[in-house]
């Protein structure tokens, strides 16, 4: 039996036109849980679409995950054409790349934001990290644990963790390539209050 959690078909549908990658993932029953995910995602938040969510002007979180996804399985079919003995599952890695910002709308609803910025002391600023967040929404969602694992360690909180291949390779088209070239390009004045000026951090 299916388990919508109250998402209509529309909202799926949204989803998918947002996050055309998703049709990358092979397995059907795999790509419906992160399309679900998704909606989910959004619907506990004040977000109507996904291209609405973002934690820095003009980057939107929709163009942040789609690039990553698309630079992890660039990178994971370039290390499996070099060495094929190296067992990387590429539905988890195109999974994990597009759902590891998933609870970025929880994190960044400015309803949630202006209620932790009030009262700090009591809730936390945030009181929920993103990661942590999407971790529970993936659950609820029924992604598969190696999902989970990827969405929970992707950011700082995974220097606690031994992360998996999957996640490895997410966490540096995440880390150390797209906000890396994202800063070093100049985006926009906000991604350098960011992560300061790129230059300086030369040795």
């Amino acid at each position: 039996m299916e388990v919508t959690h109250g998402i209509t078909k529309e909202e799926k549908e949204a989803v998918r036109g947002s996050l055309p990658e998703v049709d990358e993932i092979e397995d059907g029953e795999l790509r419906e849980k992160v399309i679900l995910s998704w909606a989910m995602a959004l619907k506990e938040t004040s977000f109507a679409r996904l291209e609405d969510v973002g934690q820095v002007k003009e980057i939107s979180v929709v163009k942040h995950v789609r690039s990553v996804a698309r630079v992890a399985l660039a990178a994971t079919r370039a290390m499996k054409d070099i060495f094929p003995e190296l067992s990387i599952d590429e539905d988890i890695v195109i999974a994990g790349a597009l759902c590891h910002d998933l609870g970025q709308p929880f994190e960044y609803d400015p309803k949630n934001k202006e209620n932790w910025e009030k009262k700090p002391w009591l809730m936390g600023n945030p009181a929920i990290r993103h990661p942590v967040y999407g971790v529970h929404v993936a659950l609820r969602a029924g992604l598969p644990l190696e999902v989970v694992h990827i969405i929970g360690t992707h950011s700082m909180e995974g220097r606690f963790v031994q992360r998996s291949i999957e996640s490895a390779i997410v966490h540096s088209a995440d880390h150390h390539f797209y906000w890396e070239v994202i800063a070093r390009a100049k985006y926009d004045k906000s991604m350098l209050q960011l992560f300061g000026n790129p230059q300086k951090n030369e040795t």
